[in-house]
């Protein structure tokens, strides 16, 4: 079973499989009530199969036993005596699962060979695109940034460019970055934790707003 790292987050874990894996590998190592459940037997697509069975996998190595079921707008929702939030993602070569006992949390991995830059004026402020300019990872620190607060916050129909901002450029050595979310009602910022390896940004936010 291929976990590539765990990183131990204040009461959470985030952990990371390398998919190398063939579909009948992962099938051979499953439990028989994963590969008879109606919602994987639904799933067409054979990565999406993989994916489905691998963050199962991975979240039973690191917190045993658990159930893991959809929001309607897809968001997992994780049944397990200690951990109460989940987030997950994942790139063509891995996939990442965050569980913490207490707060809400938004994780996101993305291949930096992906083509952020094409994209760039839907999801970056005029001041963000001057930051990226001087470092082209940045585009996708930045997206990897607001895609973990989308998922940390919830809320629908956000706007990526104007609702979720980059406040400060990000500090290697530490590895943290900050940024903040605006509604309506209010604006938060938050301490964002990244880290980079194989061509991969790794990015979680926690609701542990600064200041608090």
């Amino acid at each position: 079973m291929p976990l590539y790292r765990t990183i131990p987050e204040s009461s959470g874990i985030i952990a990371v499989w390398h998919l190398t894996e063939t579909l009948e590998e992962i099938q051979a190592n499953a439990p028989f009530k994963w590969i008879e459940s109606p919602d994987f037997g639904g799933i067409k697509n054979t990565r999406r199969k993989q994916e489905w069975l691998t963050s199962r996998m991975l979240i039973s190595q690191i917190a045993g036993d658990f159930d893991l079921q959809y929001a309607p707008d897809g968001r997992p929702i994780l049944f397990h005596p200690e951990f109460k939030h989940i987030s997950i993602s994942h790139s063509n070569k891995f996939l990442a699962v965050f569980l913490h006992k207490e707060h809400e949390i938004g994780l996101d991995l993305e291949s930096l060979g992906r083509n952020f830059q094409a994209i760039s004026h839907k999801y970056l402020s005029d001041n963000e695109l001057v930051l990226a300019k001087k470092n082209p990872e940045l585009y996708g620190l930045f997206w990897c940034v607001k895609e973990a607060i989308f998922k940390l916050v919830q809320d629908q129909g956000i706007d990526f460019r104007k609702q979720i901002n980059i406040v400060s450029e990000p500090d290697f050595q530490q590895q943290i970055i900050e940024a903040s979310f605006s509604n309506s009602h209010t604006r938060t910022s938050y301490t964002i934790h990244f880290c980079k390896f194989e061509g991969h940004f790794l990015v979680w936010a926690m609701n542990t707003p600064i200041g608090h």
